[in-house]
């Protein structure tokens, strides 16, 4: 009977931290979407749709893998829906890494080319959509469930195994153009930026296991994760940053 009432505990605990994760990304990306119409510069402006598109994917996510895992956790129809989710949101992820990478070089008083990125670009991109096809097709012929204990480590870390290790590649890039950058605003931003990286790069390749522990503290990393996209996207307007300087009255002579 205690078993059955941790079980529950445990069950309700996820599904409200879950629910927090959803709404958290959601404000994420309502705000960029807001912030984004205020902002002037054209490229501030790309970096704030692209934040809210990540936001939203995530939210999706968090919310299919808990609508599912609780529903229809056998269902393959819908465990293959929750793979080409996932699949989507890696590769969203790593087109915003490619995009920023691409803008923090224009910001590089040297115009340096990061990890020789113009190049590598094209390979990794022809690397990421062979393998995400495989694996999806691989799935597809076996049967494969997202759900189950022995195969979900494996598609929990769809952005640190197979074609999305290359996110992790994207994040060094990332890092050395934040240190070339000299532009304060694209600085503060990525600084936001590396940190949801690193943080999903925690989540996905330590805590993605079958264990309600690991879930549990999952989602709690995801919610901080959603305040750091949250951060990244208010950081591109600055407002108020600069302190007002009190005058002193003088009266007239």
């Amino acid at each position: 009977m205690s078993d059955d009432y941790l079980i529950l505990a445990s069950t309700v605990l996820l599904f409200a931290l879950g629910g927090l994760v959803v709404a958290l990304y959601s404000y994420g990306a309502v705000w960029a979407f807001r912030i984004r119409r205020a902002l002037m510069t054209p490229l501030f402006k790309e970096r704030a749709t692209w934040v809210g598109i990540v936001a939203i994917f995530f939210a999706i996510l968090v919310a299919s893998n808990l609508l599912i895992r609780l529903f229809a956790p056998t269902n393959f129809y819908l465990s293959f829906l929750e793979y080409c989710i996932t699949n989507a949101a890696g590769i969203v992820t790593f087109a915003w890494i490619d995009t920023t990478i691409k803008m923090a070089r224009r910001s590089d008083p040297l115009n340096r080319n990061t990890l020789k990125w113009k190049q590598l670009r094209y390979v990794i991109w022809t690397f990421t959509f062979l393998t995400t096809i495989g694996s999806l097709v691989a799935v597809a012929i076996e049967k494969i469930n997202f759900f189950s204990s022995s195969t979900y480590g494996g598609a929990g870390g769809a952005f640190v195994t197979g074609a999305f290790g290359w996110v992790l590649f994207g994040f060094i890039a990332l890092v050395l153009s934040y240190r070339r950058s000299r532009d304060p605003i694209l600085r503060e931003h990525l600084k936001w930026f590396g940190l949801f990286l690193f943080l999903l790069f925690i989540v996905d390749s330590v805590l993605s296991k079958e264990f309600d522990a690991f879930r549990i503290a999952g989602e709690v990393l995801l919610a901080l994760d959603a305040y750091f996209l949250y951060r990244g996207v208010k950081s591109l307007a600055p407002f108020s940053r600069v302190p007002l300087v009190e005058q002193e009255f003088k009266p007239p002579d």
